[in-house]
């Protein structure tokens, strides 16, 4: 799940900042999931929610992208 989660990032040219900003979880929270140690269901939301960012991005009707994906 990590790597799933560095990936998408990398992929979407995001810092950790910027996917705490775009999730509502913690950057804290995301170097650790990035490091592999919170709960499935944090993985779920930060990949669910750079799956929607990265949809977004490749619609012609842009969504803000500001609190898109917050939960």
């Amino acid at each position: 799940m990590k790597e799933v989660v560095k990936d998408l990032r990398n992929r979407l040219k995001l810092t950790q900042m910027d996917v705490a900003k775009l999730t509502g979880i913690s950057i804290v929270t995301i170097n650790r999931a990035e490091n592999g140690t919170v709960k499935l269901t944090t993985y779920q939301k930060i990949i669910e929610c750079l799956t929607k960012e990265d949809t977004r991005r490749k619609t012609p009707f842009n969504y803000p992208a500001s609190g898109f994906c917050s939960f």
